[in-house]
């Protein structure tokens, strides 16, 4: 996997997360939408990986603490959750992050990007010889003849399918 299937998939994550709660709460003025977009990434920093740290954690070393979070130390707050009570921007405030963090949790479950995953080529799909293949090259040097018509220098030619050819030995 390359740096930008990795970029791609953070990208289509917060796509997801930022669509969840605009759908869920009727976002509609560009400050909505910023809080939205924040607390997506909120919500994407502090999920954990595979170790079970989150990107947040290895930079900050620790996660934040959220205000309203009744899992972590509930009791020992309690001003805090009479004021979301209270206030009805803080209580809209927690209910997009509670949607940012079920739409993350949706994801990890998620059946499309099993199947993506899945859908992978593997070794065993690798072309065999003889096989009809494309290929991508991601860059080329103009030819000799190219440069002679006219053009200065040695310019690049950049990302490009090629083919339809065999693939030899």
């Amino acid at each position: 996997m390359g740096k930008w299937d990795n970029t791609e998939r953070s990208g289509g994550t917060l796509k997801a997360i930022t669509g969840a709660i605009c759908q869920t709460h009727a976002v509609s003025t560009l400050s909505e939408i910023q809080e939205a977009v924040g607390e997506a990434v909120s919500a994407y920093s502090t999920d954990p990986n595979e170790s079970s740290i989150s990107p947040l954690q290895l930079v900050a070393g620790r996660n934040p603490r959220f205000a309203g979070d009744v899992l972590n130390n509930f009791s020992g707050h309690p001003a805090e959750h009479s004021l979301l009570e209270a206030d009805a921007s803080m209580a809209r405030q927690a209910a997009i992050r509670e949607t940012a963090r079920v739409a993350m949790v949706r994801l990890h479950y998620s059946r499309g990007l099993r199947q993506a995953e899945l859908g992978r080529s593997t070794a065993e799909d690798a072309p065999q010889p003889g096989d009809l293949v494309f290929f991508w090259r991601a860059q080329k040097y103009q030819s000799k003849k190219e440069m002679a018509s006219g053009c200065p220098g040695r310019r690049l030619q950049l990302r490009r399918w090629h083919g339809l050819g065999y693939l030899l030995q």
